[in-house]
């Protein structure tokens, strides 16, 4: 799309911030995974490893922010930027059990949106030193990692062309 997707504006909002005030009622703290500071006040955690890329570099680097930040036992909550018209319950339903689980919608899987207890990144940290993966998804299937269906017709669009964001400042009407 040109540019960082975290930036592209849906009404005059950052991608970003939308993310950011879905997520908020929900969590108990937010981070943001990028290069660098995309919202003041909260803290952001760039990748850690330069040869993994994508969302399982992303949840790495937070499972590495939050033992040094957190000492009770936590689990991290991941969503994608580019998908903000998430549930408004998405982190109740994951959390439903104690396990790592990641949503599905329409039969297929959205690894991006999970819940990862600290329990779990021994098997994570493990999965990256044995495979020649940087796959969330595939982490997810060789886990075995529980799945939540999800039904809303929009809850995982994911905004990647000029045409997708037309129908997101649709969607984004909606759902104001």
């Amino acid at each position: 799309m040109g540019q960082d997707k975290a930036t592209v504006e849906v009404h005059g909002m950052r991608l970003v911030d939308i993310v950011h005030g879905r997520l908020t009622g929900q969590v108990n703290r937010v981070i943001t995974n990028a290069p660098s500071p995309l919202i003041e006040g909260i803290a952001n955690v760039p990748d850690i490893e330069p040869d993994l890329k994508g969302p399982l570099a992303g949840l790495l680097a937070a499972f590495g922010w939050a033992e040094e930040n957190i000492k009770q036992p936590y689990a991290i909550v991941t969503v994608a930027v580019d998908t903000p018209f998430f549930p408004d319950d998405m982190v109740a339903k994951l959390s439903a059990g104690r396990d790592a689980c990641v949503a599905t919608h329409a039969g297929e899987i959205q690894p991006t949106f999970g819940l990862w207890p600290h329990s779990g990144f021994g098997a994570l940290s493990t999965y990256r030193d044995t495979h020649n993966r940087s796959s969330i998804r595939d982490f997810a299937r060789r886990y075995n990692v529980r799945q939540v269906a999800f039904e809303g017709a929009d809850d995982f669009f994911n905004i990647n062309t000029p045409e997708d964001l037309t129908k997101a400042q649709s969607l984004f009407q909606e759902i104001s």
